[in-house]
C-alpha cells in the first residue's frame, strides 16, 4: 500500500525529487531516519523487526526505496526485502545498485517488491513479481505503489498524478511544498480516492520528502513519523546536507 513519487531530471538544479508515504502494520516498530556509519554513510529509517529499511540515501546521492508487491508463489523462507534495500545503499551509484538488485531479485530469495534506485545521473525501476522487469527512469514524474509502476488504472497513482499536475513545479521548493499537500491528502475525497491510508490494523505510518540538488547545501529532507495529515514533518535537511557534502 505504499506510495512513491519521483520527479526525475525535470528541475534543472534538483535532478532527484522524491515523496513517499509508507504503509505498514501500526504495531510494527521503526526508528526514524538516522545516519548509519559507513563506508558509505547512509541516512535511512530502520525497521526494528527485520533490521532493514524502506527508503534511504547515501553519501554519494544514491536513493533506494521499496514498495512490497504480491506474487503468486513467494519463497517459503524469503530474505528480508528491507535488508536488500539496505544492501543496495552500500553501492556507489545507481548503475551498480541496479546490477546488484537484478542479481538478487532473480535469485529466488525474495518475495514480491518494486525497487527504485536512482542518483542524479541514472535511475531504474525494478519490478519483482511473477516476472522480473528492469526499466530506466525517464525524465518526468514516476509513481510506484504495490502493483505495476506508472499504472494509469491505479486510482491512487491517478490521484497523485492529478495533485502534482495542479501546480507548476519549477524548483525544489515547489516540489516539497506540493508534495506535502499530496502526501497529506485524505481521507477519501468525493471520488473515493485517498493518499493517506487508515485501516483497522495498518495504514500510513510515516512520510518522507526529499530533494537532492546540484548544490548539496540546498538539499532537503523532511520526515513525518506518522500519517502526514495529522503528523508534522520534522526537518532533517542539515543532516542530509552534511552527508552529501562529504563524499
Amino acid at each position: 500500500m505504499c506510495l512513491l513519487a519521483i520527479l526525475y531530471q525535470s528541475v534543472p538544479d534538483a535532478p532527484l525529487l522524491l515523496a513517499a508515504n509508507r504503509e505498514e502494520f501500526f504495531d510494527r516498530p521503526f526508528d526514524p531516519p538516522c545516519v548509519l556509519p559507513g563506508p558509505p554513510r547512509i541516512l535511512a529509517g530502520i525497521d526494528l523487526r527485520a533490521g532493514g529499511t524502506w527508503l534511504g540515501v547515501n553519501q554519494f546521492g544514491l536513493i533506494v526505496a521499496i514498495t512490497n508487491r504480491q506474487m503468486a508463489n513467494p519463497p517459503a523462507d524469503a530474505r528480508s526485502r528491507g535488508q536488500l534495500c539496505r544492501d543496495l545503499l552500500l553501492c556507489s551509484n545507481a548503475e551498480v545498485a541496479a546490477s546488484l538488485a537484478t542479481a538478487e531479485l532473480t535469485s529466488g530469495r525474495y518475495a514480491g517488491a518494486n525497487y527504485v534506485v536512482a542518483d542524479a545521473n541514472s535511475g531504474y525501476l525494478l519490478e519483482h513479481a511473477d516476472e522480473f522487469a528492469k526499466t530506466s527512469l525517464s525524465a518526468g514524474l514516476h509513481l510506484v505503489t504495490n502493483g505495476q509502476p506508472n499504472d494509469p488504472w491505479d486510482p491512487r497513482q491517478s490521484l497523485a498524478r492529478e495533485l502534482f499536475a495542479a501546480t507548476p513545479i519549477r524548483s525544489a521548493d515547489d516540489f516539497i511544498n506540493t508534495a506535502r499537500q499530496v502526501c497529506a491528502h485524505g481521507p477519501e475525497d468525493a471520488t473515493g480516492r485517498t493518499i493517506v491510508v487508515q485501516m483497522a490494523q495498518r495504514g500510513t505510518v510515516s512520510s518522507t520528502l526529499m530533494a537532492l540538488t546540484t548544490d548539496p547545501a540546498q538539499s532537503v529532507y523532511e520526515f513525518a513519523a506518522g500519517a502526514p495529515d495529522v503528523t508534522p514533518y520534522g526537518n532533517y535537511s542539515s543532516i542530509v546536507r552534511t552527508l552529501l557534502a562529504n563524499k
